[in-house]
C-alpha cells in the first residue's frame, strides 16, 4: 500500500488526493513526522479541505509546531466553525503558555459540542489556572451530563478538594474508582 501511494505521488506531484492518502497512510502508521510534508502539501493545494487541515494542525501540534498549528486551525475557523476546531486551538493555546486564551477555547468548544473531551479539558484548564470554582462548575455538569466518566469523576474530585470539600472529593474518586479500578489516577 506504501509503495502504491508513493508512486501515485511521484506520479500526480500537484494532487490533493495522492498526498493526503499518502498523510493518511503515515498517520494510520503512527509516523507524524512523514505526514507532515504530504499534509502540508495537499494543504497547499486545497486550504479548505477540513480533514486534510485538522490533521495538518494535529501533526504540527504533536510535534511542537504551534505557532503554525494555529495558523492552520485559525484559517480553518474562518471555513467553518466548530467546537473541534475550537478544542483543538485551545490545545494549541495550552501547550503555547496562553491559559486563558485555552480556556476561552476550551469554553467555546464545549458550549458548541459538549462532549465528555470538552467538557474535561475545560475543567482541568481551569485548574491549570488555579480558578477552583470556574473548574468545580464545569466539572460538575460534565458529571451530570456524562455519570459513567471516570475522568471527568476525578477532576471533579480535584476541583473539590481544591475548594476544600475534603470529603466530596472522597466520594468523587471513589466514584472514579468504581467506574474504572485500572485508571491510578484516582488513587
Amino acid at each position: 500500500t506504501k509503495r502504491r501511494l508513493t508512486d501515485s505521488v511521484r506520479a500526480n506531484p500537484a494532487n490533493f488526493t495522492a498526498h493526503h492518502a499518502l498523510a493518511v497512510f503515515y498517520l494510520q502508521q503512527g509516523d507524524v513526522k512523514a505526514a507532515i510534508p504530504h499534509l502540508r502539501r495537499a494543504h497547499a493545494i486545497d486550504p479548505a479541505h477540513y480533514d486534510n487541515g485538522y490533521n495538518f494542525a494535529l501533526a504540527l501540534l504533536q510535534t511542537g509546531s504551534v505557532k503554525e498549528a494555529r495558523g492552520i486551525v485559525t484559517q480553518l475557523l474562518t471555513i467553518k466553525e466548530s467546537g473541534e476546531l475550537h478544542n483543538l486551538l485551545g490545545d494549541v493555546e495550552e501547550l503555547a503558555g496562553n491559559l486563558k486564551d485555552a480556556a476561552d477555547h476550551f469554553q467555546r468548544a464545549a458550549h458548541m459540542d459538549a462532549t465528555e473531551e470538552h467538557l474535561f479539558d475545560w475543567g482541568n484548564i481551569y485548574l491549570r489556572l488555579r480558578a477552583g470554582d470556574n473548574a468545580l462548575e464545569v466539572f460538575t455538569a460534565g458529571v451530570a451530563r456524562f455519570p459513567a466518566s471516570a475522568r471527568l469523576q476525578i477532576g471533579l474530585g480535584i476541583a473539590q478538594y481544591s475548594r476544600g470539600k475534603y470529603s466530596d472529593a472522597v466520594a468523587s474518586f471513589c466514584r472514579a474508582v468504581d467506574l474504572d479500578p485500572s485508571d491510578p489516577r484516582a488513587y
